[in-house]
């Protein structure tokens, strides 16, 4: 199995009304972690909504749905008290600056949290 599961192509064909076993191909992984992965985490059933919607949908309904996933992911570092992820978040969407001076919040993550954040600001920035 790949180590890299790519969650919006399951996304994509559960969107497409695709079967959880063609979604898992797509993927790349069993049809079992595609359904924990539905069970545990909200961002996956945002993504198919948010691919639902897309053909027919206007811009403000693509980033209503978007805002949807952010706010969630946001809320989710909140709740697991990661403050670092959730500076990052909110100075990315712009909702915060940091005082000038002040330590840069990403100076404690580890090299696989930076890279969980680089693959977030590469995806961001492929939907722009």
């Amino acid at each position: 199995m790949p180590a890299h599961v790519n969650w919006h192509q399951a996304a994509l064909k559960l969107a497409q009304g695709g079967s959880p076993a063609e979604a898992a191909a797509a993927a790349g992984c069993t049809v079992g972690r595609l359904r924990r992965k539905q069970g545990q985490d909200g961002v996956l059933a945002a993504l198919v909504e948010c691919y639902r919607v897309q053909p027919a949908a206007n811009g403000e309904a693509k980033l209503a749905v978007l805002r949807g996933i952010a706010q969630d992911a946001i809320e989710r570092g909140a709740r697991t008290e990661n403050l670092k992820v959730v500076l990052w978040l909110a100075d990315r969407v712009k909702l915060v600056r940091p005082q000038p001076g002040a330590d840069d919040p990403l100076d404690g993550l580890s090299a696989e949290e930076r890279e969980a954040l680089a693959a977030l600001d590469a995806r961001a920035a492929g939907l722009r």
